[in-house]
């Protein structure tokens, strides 16, 4: 043992005995903390005195999700520690099942690197939000992982009971998914936290449900979706693939998105002879998960090689099918992919192949740099721009008709849920983003996916992992997630602004708020931000 971990076991034994003399009779303390926060609490976190007890408070609107955190921390050896939420009621009547709270633990282990999707260091950090804690486990002597599945987990249905040792803390996050039709008012409950021996713990919970709803994003939001078309030769199979397909597709859209840049090339199925059956299940599952009214993103169908009369001319014709298909089904185009990241010559040469596709009325997309524009900004209809966000470029695209989204800042897979809520939130609007498309949902090859230490460069870019049923969720897709919605209250605001200016009522609070609204950049704290969007979206819709 070095100097420096030396040092840290003593201050940490001194803050325990510090902890400890403060909270004498009790075997377990627990600490509120904000869901979205890149500071984690990891099995030797001793929490700070001043943070212990307190309740949970939480401001969410119908059909909206908000998650709160729970710090455990044994101050003895606790066996089979469990939570307990009550039903939430308000005081004119109102009821929220206890099955609103959705409750998991935050599972740390061993990945490839931490703060970046490089590899090359063995980090131990927290990332997965699971209700069974036995399924991932560590091996500290050995800095490994002990899965106890291959080559997927079976999550449980409910949140399992856990063991923590003395002096050791373990972490619970709690997402609020409050019903669409739940009524208007202030709620108040209580977790109740147990262990074998009995309760522990009982934990005040304020539940805010707004009588005003929550806007949709007006921007575009959207994962790299790996996921292929295998071979399916019966309509089992393609039932099988199909279930998986509305899972994984369900969980991003409750998680923002809108938009699914698909691998899933379009394609005949057993049960249906049509050309298109693939891209119409994609369809027909994005509105069902409740995701309409935006462009089609296809990864697979690749326009930039083709040259020549004939091959520009079938460009052509697919592209309005295509087209016309998805004007059909709601989507407001079709969108092809280019070559990915090229640049220069490689870059230029697509120009005729992308004026065929744009003259049957199809549109382009394809990840870049911002050096793209020169070349191809008169023809490129959604520029995916890799890295640090730029403003005077989005007024160039927005110029052109065009629309700018980011990827890249970073890629996902980073467990650092705060970043992915300021990047790819507020940030975009600040800079005038049209939104998002990052890579990726998940890494597609299951096995793999569960695999840090596979590749010798890059980490694994998943916001979920593979499971049967349920994906296994993240704290930085928790992050993303809370990025749109940021922009939802924001768009929210915005329209209250509108109403209240329209009608000639409390018109210097709107101005006020239209300036505030205006002056973000996004490097706010993201926590006072949102509850002063409420605090303006409650003055301006009062009645």
């Amino acid at each position: 043992m070095n100097f420096d971990a030396r040092h840290e076991r003593a201050r940490r034994l001194v803050t325990v005995a510090a902890t400890l003399s403060r909270f004498p009779d009790t075997r377990l303390l627990h600490s509120v903390h904000p869901a979205i926060r890149d500071q984690q609490i990891l099995p030797w976190t001793v929490p700070d005195p001043a943070e212990i007890g307190g309740g949970i408070s939480l401001v969410a609107c119908r059909g909206e999700s908000e998650s709160a955190c729970l710090g455990l921390f044994a101050t003895n050896n606790l066996e089979r520690v469990q939570l307990e939420s009550s039903e939430l009621r308000s005081s004119d009547g109102g009821v929220l099942a206890a099955s609103v709270a959705d409750p998991y633990h935050v599972i740390c282990w061993y990945q490839n690197g931490v703060g970046t999707i490089h590899a090359g260091a063995t980090s131990f950090t927290a990332e997965l939000l699971m209700r069974d804690p036995t399924l991932v486990t560590v091996d500290f002597a050995a800095r490994r992982n002990l899965l106890r599945f291959d080559p997927i987990p079976t999550d449980a249905v409910t949140l399992q009971p856990i063991d923590i040792p003395a002096f050791e803390s373990r972490q619970v996050w709690i997402t609020y998914r409050v019903p669409a039709d739940a009524k208007p008012g202030q709620y108040a409950g209580k977790i109740t936290i147990r262990d074998k021996a009995g309760v522990c713990a009982a934990v005040p919970v304020s539940l805010r449900v707004p009588r005003w709803d929550l806007a949709r994003s007006p921007m575009l939001h959207g994962l790299y979706y790996g996921r292929r078309l295998p071979k399916l030769e019966t309509v089992e199979q393609e039932q099988a693939f199909l279930k998986v397909l509305e899972e994984e597709i369900r969980d991003q859209v409750e998680h923002g998105c809108n938009v699914v840049a698909t691998y899933v090339h379009t394609s005949r199925l057993p049960s249906d002879p049509s050309p298109l059956a693939t891209a119409q299940r994609i369809s027909d599952i994005m509105r069902k998960c409740g995701a309409t009214g935006t462009p089609y993103f296809s990864v697979i169908d690749f326009v930039g090689s083709q040259s020549g009369a004939e091959q520009l001319a079938a460009v052509t014709k697919r592209a309005r099918e295509l087209g016309e298909w998805a004007a059909r089904n709601g989507h407001t185009a079709y969108c092809f992919q280019g070559r990915d990241e090229a640049s220069g010559d490689a870059l230029r040469s697509q120009r005729p192949a992308w004026e065929a596709a744009r003259a049957g009325g199809g549109k382009m997309w394809v990840a870049c740099s911002a050096n793209y524009f020169p070349d191809m900004g008169d023809i490129l209809d959604f520029p995916v721009v890799s890295g640090t966000l730029i403003p005077s470029l989005a007024r160039q695209v927005h110029a052109n008709g065009f629309k700018i989204l980011s990827y890249g800042n970073p890629q996902a897979g980073v467990e650092r849920p705060e970043v992915y809520r300021r990047n790819y939130g507020l940030a975009l609007r600040a800079a005038g983003y049209d939104g998002a498309i990052d890579y990726e949902y998940r890494t597609i090859d299951e096995k793999s996916a569960w695999d840090d230490f596979d590749h010798h460069h890059y980490r694994d870019h998943n916001f979920a992992y593979p499971a049967v049923g349920k994906p296994i969720d993240t704290i930085q897709f928790e992050g993303w997630r809370e990025g749109v919605d940021d922009l939802r209250y924001a768009a929210t605001l915005e329209l209250a602004i509108r109403a209240a200016t329209g009608e000639g009522r409390q018109v210097a609070s709107a101005q006020q708020a239209q300036a505030w609204l205006g002056g973000l950049s996004g490097k706010e704290d993201l926590e006072a931000v949102r509850m002063e969007m409420i605090r303006r979206i409650d003055e301006l819709t009062a009645r």
